[in-house]
This record gives structure tokens, sequence and C-alpha cells, in this order.
């Protein structure tokens, strides 16, 4: 896990993935893995032997039975598992709590949860966590209910279509529910010409989980939008941010709109680096945060929260951010920022 740069110690990824272990155990992977001077590696821009790794890191590393067909997105598990311990902070702190664990039963909401289903798949295996996910596309809800079966989860996680696009949370979440949390991996990309432009990776994805219109600057605007209509239902809403620009213009967005608990992360897998950015409607004024999740309230926009470093150097482009996402799975130890 990642914060400001910092690695912290719950994660599991701090050293490279031992493909020959994982050749060993697995077949599936197996036919992908040749010998380097370096060591074991696979052919990052096939698809399936990205496929195939994520599968076994998966398995391996959380004991979930996983598949998704050709032309839906793969997701780096490194990255994600990032995400979801950094949301287990910010849910435990908002709480008043050393440990999200010390909190009771957690449930969250997973916008745009994606025939993957990563998220809702990797909170419960670590936290026991209950979800909602929620999508667009049909036929991706109905490969994640299939992973969601898979792993005989349903008790835990609930999927929903989502019939207007322009829709993140109202209109969604009903009227009676309450949520600890919510999260999302917003379409990156504005146009579908940009998702193929770097041909040392492969980039997965069908064109409704890697592309919107206005990419992830309107989405999450949209986002912003719905949290001032549910407020309060959601304890704290997060997003992953892929660009710099993005997070920037998030954060001005909601220092104008006087949002009183905002705060934001880093995080560094591999070679790609990617931001979370939290905030709250709830009174936690009163809760002692810790040093690496302090919250902003109401400061200056250009001063980044105490404890979080500046990142080391400007954002990467589209196609390099998500070219890089498959290579991160081959690096499990973050990069720290040296300023």
């Amino acid at each position: 896990r990642v914060h400001g740069g910092i690695s912290m110690p719950r994660t599991i990824y701090r050293e490279r993935a031992d493909f020959s272990w994982l050749a060993e155990r697995y077949d599936f992977f197996r036919a992908h893995v040749f010998d380097t001077k370096k060591g074991c590696s696979i052919d990052f821009s096939n698809e399936e032997a990205v496929r195939a790794l994520t599968k076994a890191l998966l398995k391996d590393d959380f004991g979930l039975d996983w598949e998704i067909p050709e032309a839906f997105l793969c997701p780096p598990v490194p990255q994600r598992a990032n995400y979801i311990h950094w949301v287990a902070d910010v849910v435990a702190a908002c709480a008043g709590q050393d440990d999200v664990r010390q909190c009771g039963p957690i449930k969250g909401v997973d916008v745009g949860v994606g025939a993957n289903c990563i998220f809702p798949l990797l909170g419960q295996a670590i936290y026991g966590w209950s979800f909602v996910g929620t999508d667009i596309n049909k036929a991706a809800l109905e490969v994640a209910q299939a992973n969601v079966d898979r792993n005989a989860l349903g008790r835990y996680i609930s999927l929903r279509w989502v019939e207007d696009p322009l829709s993140c949370l109202v209109g969604v979440l009903q009227e009676e529910e309450r949520f600890d949390f919510c999260m999302s991996n917003p379409p990156f990309f504005e146009r579908e010409d940009q998702t193929h432009l770097n041909p040392k990776t492969v980039c997965t994805g069908n064109p409704l989980e890697l592309v919107c219109e206005g990419g992830e600057q309107r989405f999450l605007q949209q986002m912003v939008d719905d949290s001032f209509v549910l407020r309060e239902r959601v304890r704290v809403y997060t997003t992953m941010i892929g660009r710099k620009v993005t997070l920037q213009s998030l954060l001005k967005l909601l220092h104008q709109r006087r949002v009183p608990f905002v705060t934001k992360t880093e995080f560094q897998q591999g070679r790609i680096t990617r931001w979370g950015l939290a905030w709250s409607f709830m009174d936690v004024s009163t809760v002692a945060f810790p040093k690496l999740l302090a919250w902003s309230k109401q400061q200056p926009v250009s001063a980044p929260p105490v404890g979080h470093k500046r990142p080391r150097s400007p954002d990467q482009s589209e196609q390099q951010q998500e070219a890089d996402t498959e290579e991160g799975q081959t690096n499990k130890t973050p990069r720290l920022d040296p300023s």
C-alpha cells in the first residue's frame, strides 16, 4: 500500500512476482513464461498472457477463482490491491479507529464494477467487506456475476445494471441504503483511438470500460455532483485517478464547493503512477487522523495535505499510463518519492 509515495507494511506486493513459482503451480500460466537474462517473464503485449498472470495472482495470493473472456479489461492486481488498502485506512480513520477491522461490518459501492469485478472480490477476500457493484454494461455484469458465483460470494456481493450512462450514484442507490464508502476506477480515455497507441503492451478492455465522453474528468465531476445529492448516505467518497491534471482540477472543484473534508494519496506500482482522492460530508473534525491520512479542511488547493509528498514528475501521457498498467504487475516494489 502506498500513501503519498510511502510504502506501507500491509501490502504483500513488495517484491517482484515470482513467475517461476507461478509457472510451477499453474499450467495455464506456464505456457506464457519464458527465460530472460533477468529471470522469467511474459510477453506483456500478449492479451492472453496478461490475463493468465492476473488469474494466477488472484488465485495464489487471495484464493480467488477468476475468469474473463477476451475484450474485457484485465486489471493489474497489485495496483488494485493498493487502492483497496488505502480505502480501508480512510474508512477506519473516518470511524476514529486504527484498523478497519475494528469498525464492524463494512459495505461499499463500486461504481463501474466491470466484468473483472476486481474491487469487490479483493475487498471481500482481504477484509470481508460487502459490496454493491454497478455498471452500464449488461454483458460485463453477466461475467462479473459468474466470478461472484464461482467464488460463492453472492451473499456479500450484489450487482446492479445502471440504465442511465450519465448517472454514477443518484438513481442507482436505493433511498434507504447507507454505505461506508464508494470507490471507482473511471474510464480513462476520451476517444477510442487513444487506447492502442503504445505497441509495447496490450490495452485490454472494450470501449464501454475504457472510454467515456469527456474522459475521467467528466465522469468524476458527475460523481462529485451526485455526492452533493447523497451527502452522508455514503460516509466517504473515493476514486482512483489516472491523470494528475484531473486530480488538481477535482481538488479545486471540491474546495470551491466547500466540501468540508478532503484527502488524497499517490499509488506507485512498477513504472505507473495513479492517485487516490477521497472526500466526506460527515463530521470527522474531532477524529485524530494518522499523519499520512491528514484531511484538508478548506485549505488552499495549492498546498498539499500534511504528510503527502508532491509527485516527483509531471503525470505521464494517457497512452503511457495505460501501457504501463500491465507491466506494473511484474514489479511489486513501489518506488518511493525521494523529494
